[in-house]
């Protein structure tokens, strides 16, 4: 209880006098959790514009490497960093035509990286990561709003009455 008071009156100093350190402090701390949280293939493509199947497939073809193993009959949970490296794999993909498992290799390296990837020995490609980053976590915040995963398998049986003499 004392710890919990004395942490709350920093808090109180701080954002009183340093109001621009506390906004940072909060920001990164919930970048810290928005980075930490997963998403559903469901969610997952409507943040990347994708149809679901399409998704679907590159995440069982392409990129099963990336993805944590899971259990039959539960949904799939993405990290959000494997979707930033899904959705710059896409992008490399639709602008030069890539095919997709040489764009999620260079998607990798630029991720990881500076924004910077080799192609062959002469040529490099420049990636704005921090923007894609923005405008991801940006759909990905509206995708959160809009609405619920849908219910997965048969619809729920409700008790039946039995009929007729008991």
């Amino acid at each position: 209880m004392i710890q919990t008071t004395v942490i709350e009156r920093f808090m109180t100093v701080v954002c009183f006098i340093y109001p621009i350190l506390a906004a940072d402090y909060l920001f990164y701390f919930y970048l810290s959790i928005f980075v930490a949280m997963r998403l559903t293939t469901a969610m997952a493509s409507t943040a990347l514009g994708v149809p679901i199947k399409f998704l679907d497939n590159i995440l069982t073809r392409e990129a099963a490497s990336l993805l944590p193993l899971g259990k039959q009959g539960k949904s799939r949970q993405i990290p959000v960093a494997v979707i930033e490296q899904l959705c710059v794999a896409l992008l490399l993909q639709r602008e030069l035509g890539t095919p997709t498992a040489k764009s999620l290799q260079i998607a990798q390296q630029l991720v990881e990286g500076t924004g910077q990837a080799a192609i062959g020995k002469l040529g490099a490609i420049t990636f704005d990561i921090a923007r894609v980053r923005r405008s991801l976590h940006h759909a990905i915040a509206q995708t959160l709003e809009e609405g619920s995963n849908p219910t997965r398998g048969r619809p729920r049986q409700h008790q039946k009455t039995k009929r007729g003499a008991s």
